[in-house]
């Protein structure tokens, strides 16, 4: 296996892109860009990273893969809104330069950083990532609970996120006192089975999408 063969993955990989609504008027607020490998044969994200880790190709094959998910974003016409992209920082050196190279990107497409929100994967040290990534990172974060999983309020602050989203509304409504005001929420109603919106607007959650 070589680095062609990615380069092969990138260009048959499929992009979904997710509506994310607002709750008080249901307009589109952004879209969740998803990554598609099951056209190469792929259900295993994790291995798939894994795999170009292992071949030394990991940071260009992330950066390829995030540059294609913009160029048809802008394609689209979607770059006027949010876009949420998941970024897996397990096998990064050098994050500084990995953000910057990220720049580079994001400039060169003319998006605007604003609306770049990044749901970063694998940071274990998030004092210790912003120290790094100081005066490199411009971005909003999604903090995301995912299976399995709970958050708890020194994880939260740790992060600094600027969205959160809580996997199950019970999780949230146990935490819900703790949160920072400025902190915006958003949920997947495909995980909270009979949740509507209206439901979502009268516990403050902000945003809210659909996908399974």
């Amino acid at each position: 296996m070589n680095q062609l063969y990615f380069k092969r993955i990138i260009e048959k990989i499929n992009y979904n892109f997710i509506p994310v609504y607002y709750t008080k008027d249901n307009s589109i607020m952004g879209y969740k860009i998803i990554k598609d490998f099951s056209p190469v044969g792929f259900n295993d994200k994790d291995f798939m990273y894994q795999m170009a880790f292992e071949e030394g190709v990991f940071e260009e094959f992330i950066l390829e893969l995030l540059e294609k998910a913009y160029k048809i974003a802008k394609e689209k016409n979607l770059d006027k809104f949010y876009l949420f992209y998941t970024l897996r920082m397990n096998y990064i050196t050098d994050i500084k330069e990995f953000f910057n190279k990220i720049k580079h990107i994001i400039d060169d497409l003319n998006l605007n950083h604003d609306n770049v929100i990044f749901d970063i994967k694998h940071i274990k040290n998030w004092y210790s990532f912003y120290q790094k990534i100081e005066n490199s990172y411009h971005y909003k974060t999604i903090l995301k609970e995912n299976r399995n999983e709970r958050f708890n309020i020194v994880a939260i602050e740790d992060a600094k996120p600027d969205i959160l989203e809580f996997r199950v509304i019970k999780h949230y409504l146990e935490l819900k006192d703790s949160l920072p005001n400025t902190t915006k929420l958003t949920f997947n109603l495909a995980h909270n089975h009979g949740t509507t919106v209206k439901d979502l607007r009268n516990m403050n959650i902000d945003f809210y999408y659909t996908y399974k």
